[in-house]
């Protein structure tokens, strides 16, 4: 049988990690570091998609599809967020005053899992704009995209 405090902390570990390689990988690209409890998604592409809307030059359809995708995604994205929020500020607290191993890894199991579906979230956005968008469309929005990160 498997120590539960052992694997406690071996999780914590790979989630401390994880998160250190994100800081690190978003300090290396000339990134800001994250601020509190907010960091870079793993890929945003809606907000450039929008931002240039006019230059991608979208046909009626293109536009359509893309306010559909936006009207059913952001209230879900948003939610999910916010829960990543609340989850990390709670297992920050829960850390701090000492709470029992238990508690802790059930935060912190909670938080991976949401990060991971925001991720999956964000992946599926970028799956909708390569079949909405043209070859074209979809290269200048990776271009764009490239550029707002420097």
């Amino acid at each position: 049988m498997v120590n539960k405090e052992w694997l406690f902390w071996r999780t914590r570990a790979c989630a401390l990690l994880v998160a250190s390689a994100l800081v690190s990988g978003a300090q290396a690209s000339g990134l800001p570091s994250a601020v509190a409890d907010e960091s870079y998604p793993i890929v945003e592409l809606m907000p450039i998609v929008m931002k240039h809307e006019a230059e991608l030059a979208l046909s009626p359809e293109q536009s359509a599809a893309l306010v559909e995708f936006r009207r059913a995604a952001m209230p879900k994205r948003l939610a999910l967020q916010s829960e990543i929020k609340q989850v990390r500020a709670e297992l920050r607290q829960r850390i701090l005053d000492g709470a029992a191993p238990a508690q802790q890894q059930a935060l912190l199991e909670r938080w991976l899992r949401a990060e991971r579906e925001h991720a999956e979230m964000r992946a599926r956005c970028a799956e909708f704009l390569r079949t909405t968008l043209t070859p074209q469309q979809m290269a200048l929005v990776q271009q764009r995209y490239v550029e707002s990160l420097r």
